[in-house]
């Protein structure tokens, strides 16, 4: 072979190694103690903007384990700030949608509202495109020393406008009755 066949053989040679080499595929990496399964993110942190640059929400999660579709979230305080103040849902476990930016939160959420008002149900939902905050389950909520029931509620956050359906139940709690 003469110099230059030698040369066209090595560079066919290596170019078939590097090809070989990049089909390999590394092994998973293995959990470690302490650290959760692979994929797992600990001390998970998410927060949205509005096309002005201002926050509309912040999330954040004890754990974290993200999909191509989702970001599934445990121990979860997702706020909403609005002049000063804040208003807050916390959950056990929850759900980012990636696309549409709606999360749902379950397993006795609790919302706090800036006016000290609380909410309490099983599901809560964020609807991004609506910017609402929307309880579809039995929802109990207490404000002012009034305590309520109903089939649902929806919140403005920024707003802060309560909106009840079927609301049944609303009488003054004993301990602020004159």
């Amino acid at each position: 072979m003469r110099g230059g066949a030698r040369y066209a053989v090595a560079v066919l040679a290596v170019v078939l190694a590097a090809a070989w080499w990049a089909t390999r595929r590394a092994p998973d990496p293995a959990p470690v103690p302490g650290e959760g399964p692979a994929g797992e993110i600990r001390g998970f942190s998410l927060v949205e903007y509005d096309t002005g640059g201002a926050v509309v929400w912040t999330l954040t999660a004890v754990r974290a384990t993200e999909t191509e579709e989702k970001v599934v979230v445990e121990e979860i305080r997702l706020e909403f700030p609005a002049d000063g103040s804040a208003t807050v849902l916390e959950a056990p476990r929850g759900a980012v949608d990636r696309a549409s930016r709606d999360v749902v939160l379950s397993g006795g959420v609790r919302l706090a509202l800036a006016d000290g008002g609380r909410v309490e149900s099983d599901t809560v939902l964020y609807l991004a495109a609506r910017r609402r905050i929307r309880a579809p389950a039995p929802v109990r909520f207490e404000s002012a020393g009034t305590w309520a029931e109903a089939d649902a509620v929806e919140i403005d956050p920024r707003s802060r406008l309560l909106k009840s359906t079927n609301a049944r139940g609303l009488v003054q709690l004993e301990e602020n009755r004159p």
